[in-house]
């Protein structure tokens, strides 16, 4: 009776074994995403969880430009959640670093509805750092994507794109950098 459990569990491991190799020799997980550049397809399972939290997708009705799009007939829409996706596309192209890639996904979840105009609604004191840069981390904790990246074992702090040296995805003006590039060129 012994042996003939033993081979169950065997059995059981091996078949449980070979699911999971077909789950990465075949990954069903991957998705197209669509940018203004073009598809990018995303196998990653941290970032595919990430694009598709309810925090990230809240960015669909974050327009980059602001308030603009409400007052002006015909002015063209451009979301966060598109911009978003335009860093991650040009950073996962040019090979940036894993953690520079997942940051620059999550760079601007902390916008606010009209963008840049909270920078003068919630007076934010420092002027170097903009009031969703201060509000980042914070934010990334509120819209449950902190839970998503714990899930993976990804280091909380690599999100603070300010904090870490990040060349690809963030540079002062007027140098380029994928965050720079793909506003200029998307809106250009």
């Amino acid at each position: 009776m012994k042996n003939s459990n033993t081979k169950k569990q065997q059995l059981s491991l091996l078949v449980q074994f070979v699911i999971a190799l077909s789950y990465f020799a075949h990954p069903a997980h991957a998705q197209d995403i669509p940018t203004v550049f073009g598809t990018v397809k995303v196998e990653d399972s941290l970032l595919l969880e990430l694009i598709n939290a309810p925090g990230f997708q809240r960015m669909k009705g974050v327009d980059q430009s602001g308030p603009v799009p409400y007052f002006v007939k015909g002015f063209p829409e451009f979301s966060r959640y598109d911009h978003s996706l335009g860093v991650f596309y040009l950073l996962n192209k040019f090979d940036a670093p894993y953690d520079e890639q997942v940051a620059g996904l999550l760079h601007d979840v902390s916008h606010t509805a009209f963008s840049h105009v909270a920078e003068h609604v919630f007076k934010h004191k420092d002027n170097e750092t903009s009031y969703q840069d201060s509000i980042h981390l914070s934010a990334v904790k509120k819209l449950g994507l902190k839970k998503v990246t714990d899930q993976y074992q990804f280091d909380f702090a690599k999100l603070d794109h300010k904090a870490q040296p990040y060349p690809m995805l963030e540079q002062p003006g007027p140098d380029l950098c994928a965050d720079r590039i793909e506003y200029l060129l998307h809106t250009g």
